[in-house]
């Protein structure tokens, strides 16, 4: 007793018990003898020094007595023992990538003897003792294949000695890197495609991602991947990242590497309608062809118009219109990057309609009547396009002005109708598409229309006189201003202060002709009395020929006096004594040029300063003249 003590320890002072011990017994330590104190017959004290302390061993211990008798004890064993080791701090290094090679790591903790050994995960590895607090081993690199951690611990041998606590030292899965995916690019809509992911540092559990997408991932080899990229995935378009994942510990995300989900290219088989006619508007485009997706557009002569998907073979459109030109217009398809592009143009043509003429208006006209400038006609039907639309007439296109749709003018020219017979009339509208209408007859007559005429004056030079002695009643005086020649009419004929008397004069001779007219006046006329007389030209159809109202007396055409002769007034031919009477002549300047068949009414109305009552002129006379 004591029985141990740690190797290293200081000097102790051993007692052994037993029987026969005397003075002389001797303690001695593995054979060597040690001065020994005689306590009684049963017990004697020696003492191990620190060199016998200084290694761990199993030390026999042995009483011994001299002769005479005496003998030598069996043995006890007194037993040095190893410490128990600890780790003290994190090992150094503490972590190593999978794949390194052979590594010295070093043990820093406290008691450390010869002969103490660095175990890893239950394999003791050759140790160097550096010193109590000190250890270094080597471990090898086929600890290194897989990524995890490793327990290590020290054991110091028996006697005594022990297993320290574990410290850990970690294989780290090293971060990997990409190089190339096979295919980089997929057409939007793929199915499921296989991606060959090549590059290096790749592990067991490594995870190649789409974007924020994990993919189903084979592990290779180190330098190579394979991951099921879903069709789900390959439904948008654009350019996306793959990254490859290496696990924990250690591990990390490699940079991205760009995969793109293209867009098809695209072209049209057909569209519906690919006609249509000038001014059709919101109509319905179909368009089929091949590689449409939801972000197709259609444009319509370079313009993009809203589209709708359809199908991968079809799109919709709205063309609101209206067509307002006719021609051959491009239709195409655009896909968007990435990948996309224009598709090949098919043709809307806009055509212009096919013109109906449903009438014309005159339809006759006399020969070579009232037109030195041509006739007017205006034609009623459909499909007149401004611009383009032109009249013809026997053939020959006229000057058209397109009113609407549905009507428009034009000129036919004086040549056309000096003579008897129908002249063609067709409206044509040029390609694309268009035509010529049917026709519609102008008849050119050898007679004028003397409906309405009260005078038909065939010849030139002869004077017609007509009676206006009928007395006239009317009441209210209005005093007047004097109107010279070619002065509108205004408020100096108008019904509502003195009866009016009107003649509708038509020019039947062969050819234009000026019209004087002039009253015929009694002598008694004073400068208080007068009369006033008016030109209003009808040309030659207007089927009434007396204005019916003061706006229309008042419309401002031909000549008008008021029948002053004194000082400036336009004057009768033949004034029977009085000066008061007035006249529209081609001697005074104030006759009218009237073509064949023109019309004009001459109005006539009574006019006093001082009498309420006061009857017209007993004649008006009236004489075509040459221009």
């Amino acid at each position: 007793a004591p029985s141990s003590a740690a190797a290293g320890a200081s000097p102790v002072d051993v007692t052994v018990t037993g029987t026969g011990f005397v003075v002389p017994s001797q303690i001695t330590f593995d054979g060597a003898t040690a001065a020994t104190t005689f306590l009684d017959a049963t017990h004697v004290r020696a003492t191990l020094t620190g060199v016998q302390l200084a290694t761990a061993r199993n030390i026999a211990v042995r009483v011994v007595t001299g002769l005479p008798g005496g003998g030598t004890s069996l043995a006890g064993t007194f037993t040095v023992n190893n410490p128990g080791p600890t780790i003290t701090a994190a090992l150094a290094p503490s972590s190593t990538n999978v794949g390194a090679g052979d590594t010295t790591i070093a043990v820093t903790g406290t008691g450390f003897v010869a002969g103490s050994v660095v175990r890893v995960t239950g394999t003791d590895r050759a140790t160097q003792v550096a010193s109590a607090t000190q250890l270094t081993a080597t471990f090898p690199s086929t600890l290194f294949v897989t990524a995890g951690t490793l327990s290590v611990t020290v054991v110091n041998p028996a006697p005594g000695g022990g297993t320290s606590g574990p410290a850990t030292f970690t294989v780290n899965n090293i971060a990997p890197t990409l190089r190339g995916v096979t295919p980089s690019s997929v057409v939007l809509g793929s199915p499921t495609t296989t991606l060959t992911i090549s590059g290096a540092g790749f592990v067991p559990g490594a995870v190649a991602r789409l974007g924020a997408n994990q993919l189903a991932t084979v592990f290779v080899s180190d330098t190579q991947l394979s991951a099921q990229a879903p069709a789900s995935l390959l439904a948008v378009a654009g350019s996306f990242g793959i990254t490859v994942l290496n696990p924990a510990p250690g591990g990390g995300t490699s940079a991205a590497f760009s995969f793109t989900v293209s867009n098809p290219s695209v072209s049209i088989t057909s569209i519906s309608p690919s006609v249509l006619t000038l001014g059709a508007s919101n109509v319905g485009l179909t368009v089929s062809g091949a590689g449409f997706v939801g972000a197709s557009v259609l444009s319509f002569n370079g313009t993009p118009i809203p589209t709708t998907f359809v199908s991968t073979s079809q799109l919709q459109a709205n063309l609101a219109g209206p067509m307002s030109t006719a021609g051959d217009f491009p239709i195409t398809v655009t896909n968007p990057p990435p990948g996309g592009g224009v598709s090949g143009a098919a043709t809307l043509s806009v055509q212009n309609p096919v013109p109906v003429l449903s009438s014309i208006s005159p339809n006759s006209v006399a020969q070579g009547a009232g037109v030195p400038n041509g006739l007017t006609i205006t034609a009623n039907g459909s499909g007149f396009v401004a611009g383009v639309t032109a009249a013809r007439a026997n053939g020959t296109a006229l000057p058209t002005t397109v009113v609407t749709g549905a009507i428009l003018s034009a000129v036919v020219p004086a040549q056309l109708l000096a003579s008897a017979g129908n002249v063609t009339i067709t409206i044509t509208n040029p390609a694309p598409g268009g035509g010529t209408s049917t026709s519609q007859n102008l008849a050119v007559t050898n007679a004028c229309d003397t409906t309405g005429v009260d005078f038909a004056l065939t010849a030139v030079n002869p004077t017609l006189a007509a009676s206006s002695a009928v007395s006239l009643a009317w009441t209210g005086v209005t005093a007047r201003a004097r109107h010279t020649a070619g002065a509108c009419p205004r408020a100096s004929l108008d019904s509502s202060t003195s009866p009016v008397r009107s003649y509708v004069i038509q020019n039947a001779s062969a050819g234009a002709a000026v019209l004087s007219s002039w009253a015929v006046c009694a002598s008694t006329l004073s400068g208080d009395s007068d009369a006033f007389l008016a030109f209003y030209s009808r040309g030659t159809t207007v089927p009434t020929a007396i204005p019916a109202t003061d706006a229309e007396r008042k419309a401002c055409s031909g000549s008008v006096s008021e029948g002053e002769s004194a000082p400036n007034g336009l004057t009768s031919l033949e004034p029977n004594g009085s000066a008061w009477c007035p006249g529209l002549t081609k001697a005074n300047g104030a006759g009218i040029t009237l073509q064949r068949c023109e019309r004009v009414v001459v109005q006539i109305q009574p006019y006093s300063t001082s009498s309420s009552s006061y009857p017209p002129p007993a004649t008006l006379k009236f004489r075509l003249e040459t221009p």
